[in-house]
Protein backbone atom coordinates (compact mmCIF):
# COMPACT_ATOMS: atom_id res chain seq x y z
CA UNK A 1 0.00 0.00 0.00
CA UNK A 2 1.37 3.39 -0.93
CA UNK A 3 1.98 6.21 1.54
CA UNK A 4 -0.69 8.27 -0.22
CA UNK A 5 -3.36 5.60 0.32
CA UNK A 6 -2.32 5.09 3.97
CA UNK A 7 -2.60 8.84 4.52
CA UNK A 8 -6.07 8.92 2.95
CA UNK A 9 -7.20 6.00 5.13
CA UNK A 10 -5.88 7.73 8.26
CA UNK A 11 -7.68 10.97 7.34
CA UNK A 12 -10.91 9.07 6.64
CA UNK A 13 -10.70 7.36 10.05
CA UNK A 14 -10.23 10.73 11.76
CA UNK A 15 -13.27 12.17 9.95
CA UNK A 16 -15.38 9.16 10.94
CA UNK A 17 -14.33 9.55 14.56
CA UNK A 18 -15.29 13.24 14.56
CA UNK A 19 -18.62 12.45 12.89
CA UNK A 20 -19.32 9.81 15.54
CA UNK A 21 -18.57 12.29 18.31
CA UNK A 22 -21.00 14.79 16.74
CA UNK A 23 -23.72 12.14 16.57
CA UNK A 24 -23.11 11.26 20.23
CA UNK A 25 -23.37 14.94 21.21
CA UNK A 26 -26.58 15.43 19.23
CA UNK A 27 -28.08 12.30 20.79
CA UNK A 28 -27.30 13.57 24.30
CA UNK A 29 -28.76 17.00 23.50
CA UNK A 30 -32.01 15.53 22.17
CA UNK A 31 -32.36 13.13 25.12
CA UNK A 32 -31.69 15.96 27.59
CA UNK A 33 -34.19 18.31 26.01
CA UNK A 34 -36.81 15.56 25.72
CA UNK A 35 -36.42 14.96 29.47
CA UNK A 36 -36.77 18.67 30.29
CA UNK A 37 -39.81 19.04 28.02
CA UNK A 38 -41.46 15.96 29.58
CA UNK A 39 -40.84 17.38 33.07
CA UNK A 40 -42.19 20.75 31.90
CA UNK A 41 -38.98 22.50 32.91
CA UNK A 42 -38.74 23.67 29.29
CA UNK A 43 -41.63 24.68 27.02
CA UNK A 44 -41.15 25.24 23.31
CA UNK A 45 -43.61 27.49 21.49
CA UNK A 46 -42.61 28.18 17.92
CA UNK A 47 -39.17 29.76 17.97
CA UNK A 48 -39.36 30.57 21.68
CA UNK A 49 -37.91 28.39 24.40
CA UNK A 50 -39.30 29.02 27.88
CA UNK A 51 -37.23 27.80 30.79
CA UNK A 52 -36.72 28.41 34.48
CA UNK A 53 -34.07 31.06 34.94
CA UNK A 54 -32.25 28.81 37.45
CA UNK A 55 -31.48 26.43 34.57
CA UNK A 56 -29.84 29.32 32.71
CA UNK A 57 -27.12 29.35 35.38
CA UNK A 58 -24.73 32.03 36.57
CA UNK A 59 -21.65 30.92 34.62
CA UNK A 60 -21.38 33.13 31.49
CA UNK A 61 -20.73 30.05 29.33
CA UNK A 62 -23.91 28.25 30.41
CA UNK A 63 -26.37 30.42 28.43
CA UNK A 64 -24.24 30.04 25.30
CA UNK A 65 -24.32 26.26 25.69
CA UNK A 66 -28.07 26.35 26.35
CA UNK A 67 -28.72 28.37 23.22
CA UNK A 68 -26.51 26.23 20.99
CA UNK A 69 -28.01 23.00 22.31
CA UNK A 70 -31.57 24.31 21.99
CA UNK A 71 -30.84 25.24 18.39
CA UNK A 72 -29.54 21.70 17.73
CA UNK A 73 -32.66 20.25 19.36
CA UNK A 74 -35.03 22.45 17.35
CA UNK A 75 -33.21 21.65 14.11
CA UNK A 76 -33.26 17.89 14.74
CA UNK A 77 -36.97 18.03 15.65
CA UNK A 78 -37.53 20.19 12.52
CA UNK A 79 -39.09 22.95 14.58
CA UNK A 80 -36.94 25.63 12.97
CA UNK A 81 -34.98 26.17 9.80
CA UNK A 82 -31.28 26.84 9.51
CA UNK A 83 -30.58 30.46 10.35
CA UNK A 84 -33.81 31.05 12.32
CA UNK A 85 -33.58 33.11 15.49
CA UNK A 86 -34.42 31.32 18.70
CA UNK A 87 -35.74 33.35 21.63
CA UNK A 88 -35.34 32.37 25.26
CA UNK A 89 -37.72 33.54 27.95
CA UNK A 90 -38.14 33.00 31.66
CA UNK A 91 -41.01 30.53 32.05
CA UNK A 92 -42.31 32.35 35.15
CA UNK A 93 -42.03 36.01 34.14
CA UNK A 94 -42.03 35.89 30.30
CA UNK A 95 -38.89 38.10 30.44
CA UNK A 96 -36.62 37.64 27.44
CA UNK A 97 -33.30 36.27 28.66
CA UNK A 98 -31.57 35.51 25.39
CA UNK A 99 -31.61 35.28 21.61
CA UNK A 100 -29.69 32.79 19.49
CA UNK A 101 -28.77 33.51 15.89
CA UNK A 102 -26.87 30.84 14.00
Amino acid sequence: MSKQIKKQITEAKKKLKVAGQKVDHITKVVEGFNFLVEKKAVVIDGHTVYLYKDLWGSDPKTPDAWMANAYIYLRVKKLCAEGDRIYFKDIETDERIGVYMS
